[in-house]
């Protein structure tokens, strides 16, 4: 998402989240969830390899923080 900045790419996802987390997708009623790693250019990377393994290490903290979150890249 050019032109935005951490805090407003964790906006953006944490309501992606509660759409996802809200939504009624399976038949059976059951809830999906979904994980977001953030990583933003070029405070966390300077090219694209080196930005997409924040991204992924901040996705693998969310998911080992007990899933359903948004984390973005320190």
């Amino acid at each position: 998402m050019g032109d935005t900045d951490k805090a407003g790419a964790v906006g953006v996802c944490e309501t992606l989240r509660g759409v996802i987390e809200g939504a009624k997708f399976l038949a059976n009623g059951e809830v999906m969830t979904v994980s977001l790693g953030i990583a933003t250019f070029p405070a966390d990377g300077q090219d694209a390899a080196t930005l997409i393994a924040a991204a992924d290490r901040a996705l693998y903290q969310a998911k080992s923080s007990g899933r359903n979150r948004v984390v973005a890249a320190a």
